[in-house]
């Protein structure tokens, strides 16, 4: 007889990004977000802002900020009525070319 599996708790590493380097180009994963219903994405730009936002089911969201040059800044936010609490921050993520 097989026992149940029991559901891990988050740990610290689960906010780690998964990074895939290969010859001239770079994947990364965000774990996090993984198994998450998306309910809207929208696109935000303005003179010197751009954002792309990935609105979640489950009142969270993914903003993924663009900076020029290439770089993107991305967090994880939750929320709730007119609070938005920041979950995780990641480090900027710069193209390399």
């Amino acid at each position: 007889m097989k026992k149940p599996r029991l559901a891990r708790k988050p740990g610290p590493r689960s906010f780690e990004l998964i990074e895939r380097r290969l010859p001239h180009s770079r994947m990364v994963d965000f774990p996090r977000v993984k198994g998450r219903t998306v309910e809207k994405i929208q696109f935000f730009s303005t003179d010197g802002v751009h954002s792309i936002t990935i609105l979640f089911q489950d009142k969270t969201a993914l903003n993924l900020n663009i900076v020029p040059g290439f770089r993107m800044d991305a967090r994880l936010e939750n929320f709730e009525g007119d609070a938005v609490r920041v979950v995780k921050r990641w480090k900027p993520l710069a193209a390399s070319y």
